[in-house]
Order: C-alpha cells, then sequence, then structure tokens
C-alpha cells in the first residue's frame, strides 16, 4: 500500500508539461500516445471534466508518503478513482482516433481495467482509517460508486452491446466515452460526499451525521439544487426568499429562467467596520474593482454600489421581484406566515445569525415547502445551526455540491 501512489503516477504517464492532459497512454492503445490536440469536441468536453481529478495527482506527487500510507482514506477515495477515470478516459479517446479497431481487444482491455479497477476498490475500502462516527457511511460510498461504475462499463460488452459494436464499431468509443465521463462525473461526488462527511466530523458535529443525506447526483450549482427544488420552469405561482442578496446574480439567473417565480431579496447591505477585510476585496472584485482602484471607497459607498447593482437587475422583472433592505429578522416579521414555498439562507454566517435567520424564516414557508442554505462544509458554524435544529426536529437535511443544504417542512 505504501508504494501504491508511487505506481499511479508512473503508470498514468504524467510527462512534461502536459502532465495530465497526456490522459495515460499506456492505458489506451499500445502506441496511441494521445495528446489534446488530437481529441475532438466531445472528447474534450469530457476531458475539461475529469480534469479536476489532476488535485489527486498534485497532491500525491508533492507528498507521496502521505497520500500512499495504509489507510489514508484519500487513496480511495479520490486518488485510485482518479487514476481510474484518466486510463478510462484515455481508452476511449484511443477508440475515436481508431479507424481499424480490434473490437475484441478493445473490450478485453476496457474490461481489464474495470476489472482491475473493481477489486483494488474493494480491498481499499475496509482499510481505510476513518473517525468512527463516519466510517462506515464512507466506506458505503466508496462501494456504492464502485458498483454505479462498474454497471455502467459492463454495458459495453453485454451480447445486445456487442451486436450493436459489429454492426457499427464507432458506436463503441461514443459509449465508452460516456462510461468515462461518469467515471469521472462519479469520482467528484465521492469526493465531495467524503469531504462533506469528514468536515463534519472535524466541526464536531459528528454525533450528528445520522441526520444527513448527502446526494449522489452531479448538481454542482446552489442554482441547479434551487431550480430542482422549485419543480424547474416555470414555478407558476411560485415565491422564493433569498437571505443575502449580494449583487442579485442568483435572482436575476432563476428569474430569467422561470417566468412564474415571486422572488424576495433580502439584505441590509451593511458593509461596516464588522465585515473583515477579505470580505470587502471580494465586494470590490464583484463590482470589477480591484482594492487598489476602488479609490478610497468607504463603507456606506460600497454598500450603496453593491444596492445599486443588485437593483438594476430586479428592474427586468417588474412585479415579481421584491427588494427588502433590512435585518433578515425584521424581513421576516413583514412576510406573512406559511405564505412562501422556499427560502434559501446565505447571509452573515455567524452561529447566532444564522440561528436568528433559520427561526424568523422557518414559520414563513408553507408545509411541504423548504429551507436551505449555503456554505454548509465550509462554515462550522452553518453546519452547527442547521444540525442543532434539525436535531431538535428529527429532520434530514439534504446535501448537495457546492455547499449547499436543505430540509422540507
Amino acid at each position: 500500500m505504501r508504494w501504491l501512489l508511487v505506481g499511479l503516477i508512473l503508470t498514468t504517464g504524467c510527462l512534461g508539461e502536459l502532465e495530465y492532459e497526456l490522459v495515460v497512454p499506456e492505458a489506451s492503445r499500445p502506441g496511441t500516445g494521445l495528446q489534446r490536440d488530437d481529441l475532438d469536441s466531445e472528447a474534450l468536453d469530457v476531458l475539461l471534466l475529469i480534469e479536476t481529478d489532476a488535485e489527486c495527482f498534485r497532491t500525491a506527487q508533492s507528498d507521496v508518503r502521505k497520500w500512499a500510507a495504509a489507510g489514508n482514506h484519500m487513496v480511495a477515495t479520490c486518488a485510485y478513482p482518479a487514476a481510474f477515470s484518466f486510463k478510462a478516459f484515455a481508452a476511449a479517446a484511443g477508440l475515436r482516433s481508431c479507424e481499424e479497431c480490434n473490437l475484441e481487444r478493445s473490450l478485453n482491455h476496457l474490461r481489464s481495467l474495470v476489472g482491475e479497477f473493481k477489486v483494488k476498490m474493494h480491498e481499499l475500502a475496509p482499510s481505510m482509517r476513518l473517525p468512527v462516527p463516519i466510517a462506515s457511511i464512507v466506506r458505503r460510498y466508496v462501494l456504492e460508486e464502485v458498483e454505479v461504475i462498474t454497471r455502467a462499463f459492463q454495458k459495453l460488452w453485454s451480447n445486445e452491446a456487442l451486436h450493436r459494436w459489429l454492426q457499427n464499431p464507432m458506436e463503441l468509443s461514443a459509449a465508452a466515452l460516456e462510461c468515462a465521463r461518469l467515471a469521472g462525473e462519479r469520482r467528484r461526488i465521492l469526493w465531495w460526499r467524503t469531504n462533506m462527511m469528514t468536515s463534519v466530523e472535524e466541526f464536531g458535529l459528528g454525533h450528528l451525521v445520522e441526520l444527513l443525506a448527502p446526494r449522489s447526483d452531479f448538481l454542482l450549482t446552489r442554482q441547479g439544487a434551487l431550480e430542482e427544488l422549485l419543480g424547474g420552469p416555470p414555478a407558476a405561482g411560485l415565491t422564493l426568499v433569498e437571505v443575502g442578496v449580494h449583487l442579485a446574480r442568483l435572482a436575476f439567473a432563476l428569474l430569467g429562467t422561470h417566468q412564474g417565480l415571486f422572488y424576495i431579496g433580502v439584505d441590509p447591505f451593511v458593509y461596516g467596520e464588522s465585515t473583515s477585510l477579505e470580505s470587502r476585496k471580494q465586494q470590490l472584485r464583484d463590482l470589477g474593482l480591484s482594492p487598489e482602484e476602488d479609490g478610497g471607497m468607504g463603507a456606506q459607498e460600497l454598500s450603496s454600489e453593491v444596492r445599486r447593482a443588485a437593483e438594476d437587475k430586479l428592474k427586468f422583472f417588474p412585479g415579481r421581484a421584491k427588494l427588502l433592505a433590512v435585518p433578515s429578522v425584521d424581513a421576516a416579521a413583514l412576510v406573512p406566515d406559511q405564505s412562501v414555498d422556499g427560502v434559501f439562507i446565505d447571509g452573515d454566517h455567524s452561529y447566532l445569525e444564522v440561528v436568528k435567520d433559520i427561526d424568523a424564516w422557518e414559520p414563513k414557508v408553507k408545509p411541504g415547502g423548504f429551507l436551505s442554505g449555503h456554505d454548509f462544509g465550509n462554515h462550522r458554524d452553518v453546519a452547527r445551526a442547521v444540525l442543532e435544529r434539525a436535531a431538535e426536529f428529527n429532520r434530514t437535511v439534504h446535501l448537495s455540491m457546492d455547499w449547499f443544504w436543505y430540509y422540507y417542512l
């Protein structure tokens, strides 16, 4: 196990400047030597997805002993699945550039890759050393993803599929590329779900992990998660509250695609002494200014500029958007109980303020609606406030990618 990552790095063929972009030459047909310039647009699209796997290799190369140590869960949840996703991609991309491929040899190669992956992952899963509250959960995640990935590839050599490949060998390359895409997606999902569990444990909230339900689908953004919770366009007759409007980018996107949605934005637009220097710099960057170009912009002026930017976006949706430029709790007092379909909380992330937001806005949601928010796994105070409320009422907290959390009322 100690030298597992050394072997992974050597066998992935990360050479020269291209490194991972060389996409594992020996994983495809002998002598293929694929490079980025050889790939068509569909293959490049898949490569863009799985390029995030390179972070696993960079970390491995910088600290091989740490990553290859027996029991390190990162090997099973990131490094080894990353190596497989590149090998699968190289094999699929190689088929796309092959004019007279040997069908049997290509399928045997893919079958060998998948078989090796499944065996190794089943060896790695039980060896992971993890805190007791999350150990069995993460092991289950690993084995679930192994089954999803292997089942997808196994369809390539079913009797029905073999008949199709014989009739049109190029269909095999397209199907193999889709499998490689799925492998890249599932690796990212596995790593994300693992990170959520380990973060909660590190926050000292491991005793509450049973309340969590990290989703297993590839839903990348909070916008995508909210669109799903709203039932997709047109969201006719639905009302969404966003606490923490900032520049109203999320509001603009949702209102633009959900023609029946009514939106209430809540933000006091206050950037005073309590605002951190980094937060202030981020506000300036969001406005298209660098900290050096702000011309000495004061907190009040900055607040006004951010608010104006938000108001300008909401003007595109007359009669469908309302902005309450007051503190969250004060805004909630203006909204009738059980009158909105969902609330998204992304304001002050301190523990007491998140608790206040939940207390204030939960009664405003209709039965069957949802309360949601941002930055669950990267802010301890957010996770604590949400989990404590969930524990009090025995609710399940669903988690999605992009640090998104929600539960139903």
